[in-house]
């Protein structure tokens, strides 16, 4: 999936370490200010767990509820304002709890599918905007 250009997104790449790299953006009108927060950091970082067919990674970002939503796609990236933990989709779902969703990664790559219960997973911006 090659992002589109486009000042609404920004290219993301999701590295599990030892597996391999997604390629895949956020979305900035989805929920402007949780992706706004995550854009300034840069680089997060956790340990991956798994609910069902979800991937989940905890992170430090504290960010308030936006455009919530509980059907997620295949590739969809979803962020629980109540824990703080950014959600990978390998299928579509329905999830228990409304979630931000902030962006997408390749729903067609086999790596998505490969992340394990504590693989380091590391989301990191490519493109800083000068100006938001």
């Amino acid at each position: 999936m090659a992002p589109e250009e486009s000042f609404s997104r920004v290219p993301l790449e999701v590295t599990v370490i030892g597996k391999g790299k997604l390629r895949g953006e956020i979305i900035k009108h989805l929920a402007p200010s949780t992706n706004l927060t995550i854009i300034r950091r840069g680089k997060l970082a956790g340990r991956a767990t798994l609910e069902g067919d979800t991937v989940v990674v905890p992170t430090s970002i504290r960010a308030a509820a936006e455009k919530q939503k509980t059907k997620f796609m295949t590739g969809d990236i979803g962020f629980l304002p109540l824990n703080g933990a950014l959600y990978l989709f390998t299928k579509d779902t329905f999830t228990p709890r409304p979630m931000n969703h902030i962006g997408r990664v390749d729903p067609e790559a086999e790596l998505l599918r490969k992340i394990s219960r504590g693989d380091t997973i590391v989301f990191e911006v490519m493109q800083r905007p000068t100006s938001s």
